[in-house]
């Protein structure tokens, strides 16, 4: 490792305002990764993303010298996708008026409300401070009362999302306890790095400019994923992933980068979440409870049906619990809900949430769950601090009152729950603990949590998220047993299988039925994967470099139900040709299906021993090999 660039796919998407980074917990949690590699004499090259920003196509910077300026005057002067950025995407009539209050007001009559005119060149030459100035007028203008402000999505020019106030801290991080003065570069622009790589020395670390400011880490186009991951992958001789949080997501530097490279790693930090997790859903110490929380079950539906396989005990908190009263019959104010509500999930499909909500309590009735929901609440008029929050005597929200934390009965209920359970997974807040008055159901979840890990030697794993500075902010989380980086990859884990292929007899059939979920209805017998466990399962290949596979994905010798295992040996032979897998298919109808499908000449190797393969993997030695000779 010596001398060697190690590419490192991290995680430090962290809150930071004004400079100021509030929670570094997953910086942290990559030191010892990135430890290992300098400590060796390595040169870590760090890769990460950090909140939404709208990023510029690659092709366009190149192909225009006048819009990479204007890009890198705004990732330098203004924290990332700040004001230029903002004034960028409103419209022609908005961004003249704007002009119009400014100190160019002369400069900016002659230019048209089309766009391409040039007003956002000019908007980006003005000073940081008439900038501000002139967005905060316009917002004051504009300005609708936000209910909510914790659950939106990045939409404000204030927000930072360079990687540069990450960079010192990590420096700080690295110096700590006697530390010998590792030193941590940075890159203006991720895609326009190699004059620092070049100057990186053994034992130093250079952090690249956020990869979301180019739209091509993220695009759907795997073309212009690849494009990104070409030109990043020239920096460094090994990959190594550690970015667990963003594991669900195929990306340039994700997933792209191995592609090229033709191999990857996981370091410290991915191991041991993954650890973590095989835990919780392999064969976790009974009662097991799941603490579910957050504003939308359109969110959560997916783990919580899923969930309901693996638990005994379910705490629904947050605003989505709002939902399940209104759906019983409570009244609840004008709380956050989503009852009476349809979305279109990530599949396509339209899905009532009542439907749903009813759905989950009956069959968790059905499973023998219990199912907690608040029989109080902390509430009030508005989503804002008050000293004089008002405390239900029961589940029922006063009109024109919200919910917006659990009340103490509920406290009470909850952490009673939990002291009878010894695996816990806890995943989404009680309520808006960001407000001081709202943060006690919380923080004390977190506390019941620390207290029964400390105590009874429950395993706890919070899921990363919100949940995860949940249990920063209390103080607790240094008693869990494991507090996960990764929060929709942490969901995307714990949902588990997605949906299937169904007839009522194991028969051949022009019409099976395919599920909306991991529910199989009554009456049926799920006989292979369906559409979307497929491409779910095809995304998990296509991120690693070695494969064994021993089992088809469900009845394979019946037409109906081949699909999702010839799709899987398709995705092995794909991964093997293009990124140089490893693929070991374990014989037995593994192998057949192989065969079947036409995908087994693409193989690295197929086995002839089902049951020798299946002995080998256990770590058994067969005696069929122990008594020939060495030689």
């Amino acid at each position: 490792m010596y001398n060697k660039n190690i590419l490192i796919r991290v995680d430090f998407n962290v809150p930071i305002k004004s400079g100021k980074i509030s929670n570094d917990y997953r910086i942290r949690s990559t030191i010892p990764t990135i430890k290992r590699v300098i400590d060796q004499g390595g040169k870590a090259i760090l890769m990460s993303h950090l909140g939404r920003p709208n990023g510029l196509k690659y092709a366009e910077t190149e192909a225009d010298e006048r819009i990479k300026r204007r890009a890198l005057r705004t990732w330098a002067h203004e924290a990332g996708t700040g004001k230029t950025t903002y004034f960028a995407l409103l419209s022609g009539p908005e961004k003249k008026r704007i002009l119009s209050w400014s100190s160019v007001y002369k400069e900016a009559e002659d230019l048209s409300e089309v766009e391409g005119s040039g007003k956002t060149d000019l908007f980006s030459r003005l000073h940081e401070d008439e900038k501000k100035v002139l967005l905060d007028r316009l917002l004051a203008e504009q300005r609708q009362e936000i209910l909510f402000p914790n659950l939106r999505q990045y939409q404000g020019y204030d927000e930072e999302l360079s990687l540069k106030p990450i960079a010192k801290r990590l420096e700080e991080l690295l110096n700590e306890n006697g530390g010998e003065g590792t030193r941590v570069l940075f890159a203006e622009d991720c895609m326009d790095a190699e004059k620092y790589v070049k100057q990186l020395q053994p034992g130093q670390v250079l952090i690249l400019e956020n990869v979301r400011f180019y739209s091509d880490e993220g695009s759907k186009k795997e073309s212009e994923r690849m494009v990104m991951a070409k030109k990043i992958a020239s920096y460094g001789d090994y990959f190594v992933s550690d970015a667990f949080g963003t594991a669900h997501r195929n990306s340039a530097t994700m997933t792209g980068i191995p592609k090229v490279l033709g191999h990857g790693a996981g370091g410290y930090l991915m191991s041991r979440e993954i650890c973590s997790f095989v835990d919780i859903l392999k064969d976790p110490k009974r009662p097991m409870v799941a603490i579910v929380g957050g504003a939308k079950v359109s969110d959560k539906i997916i783990l919580l049906e899923h969930m309901l396989a693996h638990i005994d005990v379910l705490i629904i908190g947050g605003a989505m619990a709002y939902t399940f009263l209104s759906t019983q019959g409570y009244n609840i104010g004008i709380s956050f809900h989503q009852a009476g509500q349809s979305f279109t999930d990530k599949y396509g499909e339209k899905r009532n949430i009542d439907k749903l909500a009813a759905a989950l309590l009956e069959h968790a009735e059905k499973k023998g769950v219990k199912v907690g929901l608040p029989v109080d609440h902390i509430c009030h008029t508005k989503c804002e601090f008050t000293k004089e929050p008002l405390t239900t005597d029961d589940a029922n929200v006063p009109d024109g009152y919200m919910a917006l934390d659990i009340g103490p009965k509920t406290i009470d209920y909850y952490c009673s729950l939990i002291q009878g359970c010894q695996t816990a997974i806890w995943n989404g807040p009680m309520g808006v603990f960001e407000i001081d008055t709202y943060s006690k159901g919380t923080f004390a979840i977190a506390k019941a949590l620390g207290d029964a890990t400390e105590e009874t030697g429950m395993l706890s794993v919070i899921g990363g998220g919100d949940s995860a500075s949940a249990a920063e902010q209390s103080g607790h989380a240094v008693r869990m047993s494991h507090v996960s980086t990764g929060g929709g990859a942490s969901l995307e884990l714990l949902e588990g299988t997605l949906d299937h292929i169904c007839h009522t007899k194991c028969e051949f059939t022009k019409e099976p039925l395919t599920t909306d979920d991991a529910n199989v209805p009554d009456g049926y017998m799920a006989l292979d994967i369906g559409p979307k466990t497929i491409e779910y399962y095809c995304s998990l290949i296509q991120g690693c470099q070695t494969a064994i596979w021993n089992g088809p994905m469900g009845v394979f010798e019946i037409d109906t139900y081949s699909k999702g295992t010839f799709a899987i040996a398709k995705a092995l032979g794909d991964a093997t040709e293009e990124t140089g897998m490893l693929s070991v298919i374990g014989g037995g109808d593994s192998a057949s299906a192989a065969e079947q499908s036409g995908q087994a000449v693409r193989m690295s190797h197929v086995s002839t021993g089902g049951g020798a393969s299946l002995e080998l993997l256990e770590g058994n030695m067969l005696p069929g090999i122990a008594v020939l000779d060495d030689k």
